[in-house]
């Protein structure tokens, strides 16, 4: 009795695992579906084509030292804190 328990406890436990691996295949999509979601990202993103957006590079430092921190002020506030 124990082993066919176990032999219909395995089954079943089998049997849900091939339902969700093929739920999990069909769940990937189709590559026009792939497509299709990409394009509505980059829509929504305003990112351009190939999906690399190069808004910020051009700051550089300047966008850091225009928050009013210098070398100088920091070592001038860690100075005073210690």
């Amino acid at each position: 009795m124990e082993l066919f328990l176990t032999l219909v406890g395995g089954g079943f436990i089998l049997g849900i695992v091939v339902v969700m691996v093929r739920l999990s295949i069909k769940a990937l999509g189709t590559p026009a579906d792939r497509a299709a979601g990409n394009q509505m990202l980059q829509q929504t993103a305003a990112l351009p084509a190939d999906g690399i957006s190069t808004a910020g590079r051009s700051r550089g430092l300047s966008g850091r030292r225009s928050t009013g921190w210098s070398r100088a002020s920091w070592t001038a506030w860690r100075t005073s804190c210690s």
